[in-house]
């Protein structure tokens, strides 16, 4: 059995020191949760998302009154940012009833904030610096502030592959280059990706005005193929999307004109068939961090 989390209440007595769990037996209880709980492969799986975020909930609130610092509470703020992320991505079309990607992404910011932070402190393992602040950008993707730290960080993380596509795709969101955004997350790994896919249905907006601009004509057909290529979805997927938004589609074609795209089309959230072929691992391995961290 895993720590629940417990509030604090008004008047409660403070907790007994026995009762607080030392670092390396928060290291062993979030690989347990990691190897034995997250990897279940349950329809239903919001309930062990239930039960993990309670469980990680309790292992921070552990951190914070023993003051937990350095190498271990990078660690484990490390594989929670990932259970966070990666969770918001798989519930996303979940309803609010049984998920609330609200709550989820208060705590993903939290943990990233406070991870970055501790990057910051002497004594503290920076190993995977650069792919946490890649994160932390696409997860606030297009802004300035994010951005800026991502900026002040490039002298000591310049070199990371992935924080290099990371920043390229909030200048190039800047710059209201959407097509670059999508085609530069390409390359991105699996939990990049589930961090960057929130921005998604926003992104798919913005090419289809941008393409309705660029392209309107009453004769002129844009090829539905290379429209899904931008996008990175299926042609039927496409299709479906731009349906949705007012525009006509016949015979593997879309004709963008002015006036047909829809300004009052709410997006839902959906998976990709790219991101879920992005993960080339065990869900366990992704999150784990290293192979190390065995239970």
């Amino acid at each position: 059995m895993v720590k629940e989390y417990s509030r604090p209440a008004a008047g409660k007595l403070d907790t007994d020191p026995c009762d607080l769990r030392p670092p390396d037996i928060l290291h062993k209880s979030v690989c347990y949760l990691i190897n034995n709980v997250i990897p279940l492969c349950d329809s239903n799986w919001y309930r062990t998302y239930e039960y993990v975020f309670d469980r990680l909930r309790a292992v921070r609130q552990d951190m914070v009154m023993q003051q937990v610092a350095g190498t271990e509470a990078v660690w484990l703020l490390e594989r929670i940012s990932d259970f966070h992320i990666y969770a918001g991505y798989r519930l996303c079309t979940e309803p609010v009833a049984t998920f609330d990607p609200k709550m989820n992404d208060t705590h993903t910011q939290e943990c990233l904030k406070r991870l970055l932070c501790l990057y910051q402190e002497e004594d503290t393992c920076r190993c995977h610096m650069g792919a946490y602040v890649a994160l932390y950008m696409l997860f606030n993707l297009g802004s300035t502030e994010a951005t800026l730290w991502g900026l002040q960080l490039k002298p000591r993380i310049g070199s990371c592959a992935v924080y290099q596509i990371a920043l390229a795709m909030n200048l190039a969101w800047m710059n209201s280059n959407y097509i670059r955004v999508m085609r530069l997350a390409k390359s991105l790994p699996y939990l990049h990706m589930c961090a960057f896919h929130r921005h998604l249905a926003l992104i798919e907006r913005r090419v289809l005005q941008v393409m309705n601009v660029g392209f309107s004509s009453r004769n002129l057909k844009y090829s539905l193929s290379d429209l899904s290529d931008i996008l990175l979805m299926s042609e039927t997927e496409t299709e479906s999307l731009c349906r949705q938004c007012g525009l006509e589609c016949a015979n593997g074609t879309v004709r963008f004109f002015k006036g047909l795209l829809k300004d009052d089309v709410t997006m839902q959230p959906h998976r990709y068939n790219f991101i879920d072929a992005s993960l080339t691992t065990s869900l366990s391995e992704c999150l784990r961090g290293d192979d190390e961290c065995s239970c």
